[in-house]
């Protein structure tokens, strides 16, 4: 009888070990390189589209990135308040910023320039590029 009564019980036990490994295996989102890529992208064709007079952003689809992302997230375990610190983290938002400085040094843009801007958004939109999805010609 002890011996069922613990048979019964092991799916349970199982199941429960998965949910706790699988919430502590998992990294911080900014580590994970399918999210925080698509994160980048939207924020680097954010800071083009506003200083741009001639870009504009493709919002329903940056929207549409976002949805995807976020469900992404899901799958992978993450749940909105862990979705939702990555996001207002302003840790995280510095480290966005120093990476986009990185992206416009590495190809010589200046972004206090909004022509040097201009210019790589065309440049994305025509490479179709994930940034340049996000973006169209006025």
């Amino acid at each position: 009888m002890r011996m069922s009564k613990l048979r019964s019980m092991v799916p349970a036990i199982v199941l429960a070990i998965l949910i706790s490994t699988n919430v502590a295996a998992h990294p911080p989102l900014q580590e994970v390189p399918e999210i925080d890529e698509e994160v980048f992208y939207i924020a680097v064709a954010d800071v083009i589209r506003k200083e741009c007079d001639r870009i504009d952003a493709r919002t329903i689809r940056a929207i549409s990135r976002m949805l995807e992302i976020n469900a992404r997230a899901r799958e992978l375990g993450y749940g909105d308040t862990e979705i939702n610190e990555y996001l207002d983290s302003e840790d995280n938002k510095e480290r966005m910023r120093e990476k986009g400085r990185e992206l416009f040094e590495s190809r010589a843009v200046n972004p206090e320039k909004p022509e040097n801007l201009c210019q790589m958004g065309f440049e994305e939109i025509k490479n179709q590029t994930r940034i340049g999805e996000l973006l169209r010609v006025k």
